[in-house]
């Protein structure tokens, strides 16, 4: 089960950018039934070395190197304050942040596809053009600050980040999905100090997980530098978009179970 978990969640997270911390996080507690703040911290030890993997494939295309420092700053800041806001919020309610950070994310990212004239193969190393100004540079620290506090929490900063950058900032997908990868890289190792420190991460189940996913990141990653910008939005946003629902779903169902435990002891 290890392998398949790890085989998974590279495959995703080489071919989106992101998306392997939320399959992480649902296959830790489906399968593996692990507590659910130790799910989420485990799974951003797991992305980690699979985000490094991915990113250096991404980096053969266009980067937007400006964008990504202002964002990785902020994410930094955000990604401490996520991992010490994680012992504070409740069990139920993390799922439910999880669920509609990925829904309302999934959504925007759909409907920008139907709205937009199919991308062309150039855009794959397309670039903002427009030189970054005051007020661009601070919208993009603040986003990675948003995402970086996702992120550190386990919640999976990518499904804010790489909408947002596609939709307001004008970069393309394939340039926000590198983005994505490369700030979360010291955004995740601020956030893992944290979580070590407070023994969230279940380190037995790392190694086969990680070496099974690293190789299906590369590949992910090597398939997505070659796919229409369009057609990995639509991906993208489908993926997001049934992992939401899921994990709301399953966030009121654990609410049901203890309530109905409450109940029986009472």
């Amino acid at each position: 089960m290890h392998w398949l978990i790890g085989a998974v969640c590279g495959a995703f997270n080489g071919l989106l950018g992101s998306g392997g911390g939320a399959i992480a996080v649902f296959s830790f507690d489906k399968f593996l039934k692990l507590e659910k703040k130790k799910s989420h911290a485990t799974s951003i030890a797991v992305m980690l070395p699979l985000s490094i993997i991915s990113a250096f494939v991404y980096l053969r295309g266009g980067i937007e190197w400006l964008s990504i420092i202002l964002i990785t700053c902020g994410g930094l800041v955000g990604g401490f304050i996520g991992a010490n806001r994680l012992k504070n919020i409740s069990i139920p309610w993390l799922g439910r942040i999880f669920g509609a950070v990925m829904i309302f994310a999934a959504l925007r990212s759909i409907t920008s596809v139907m709205t937009t004239a199919t991308a062309t193969a150039t855009e794959t190393a397309a670039t903002m053009q427009s030189p970054i100004g005051l007020a661009i540079g601070a919208g993009m620290t603040g986003l990675g600050i948003l995402a970086g506090t996702l992120s550190g929490m386990g919640i999976g900063g990518g499904a804010i980040l790489i909408p947002a950058l596609t939709m307001f900032f004008g970069i393309s997908q394939h340039n926000a999905q590198s983005a994505n990868l490369i700030y979360f890289i010291p955004t995740a190792a601020i956030a893992l100090i944290t979580h070590a420190k407070q023994k969230r991460i279940e380190k037995q189940i790392l190694p086969k997980i990680m070496i099974a996913g690293c190789i299906t990141a590369i590949c992910g990653a090597m398939l997505a530098v070659r796919l229409n910008a369009n057609v990995l939005r639509l991906i993208f946003g489908v993926f997001l978009l049934i992992m939401g629902i899921v994990e709301i779903k399953k966030s009121f169902g654990a609410k049901k179970a203890k309530q109905e435990t409450e109940k029986s002891k009472g």
